[in-house]
């Protein structure tokens, strides 16, 4: 029997719709990280992160379209949602005017040098 490749596969997803968007899943390039072996198929469908339960539809269906191709003896597909990386507070109470050294800080008086040791080793129950 001969195995399935890559490209029957993306034709078979071709003929499943989004029906919030009216075109096939792979133009709308929700298809990721598509991997075969030995006839087990996987891959993930990127959506929306609002709308992620509402596509489990979507996956059984792409799932169901891979499975009958002839070769394939199992499919894993998974719905992913990335969302859009939080920007980092500026400014405020606790932040540092600019990125690099903490400004130097007075010392204790009479002290010249502070020494900090400490153990790489885990473990609890430590003395000191």
């Amino acid at each position: 029997m001969t195995e399935v490749n890559d490209e029957q596969i993306l034709g078979a997803l071709r003929g499943v719709l989004d029906p919030d968007h009216n075109r096939d899943v792979v133009s709308l390039g929700l298809i990721q990280g598509l991997t075969v072996r030995d006839g087990n198929v996987g891959f993930s469908i990127e959506v929306d992160p609002a709308q992620g339960a509402a596509k489990e539809p979507l996956r059984l269906a792409c799932e169901e379209a891979v499975h009958a191709l002839p070769g394939v003896h199992s499919v894993t597909a998974v719905l992913t949602a990335e969302r859009a990386a939080e920007q980092a507070p500026t400014g405020g109470p606790g932040h540092a005017a600019h990125a690099g050294h903490d400004p130097m800080v007075q010392g204790v008086p009479g002290v010249k040098s502070i020494i900090a040791v400490a153990s790489g080793k885990g473990g609890v129950g430590k003395s000191t």
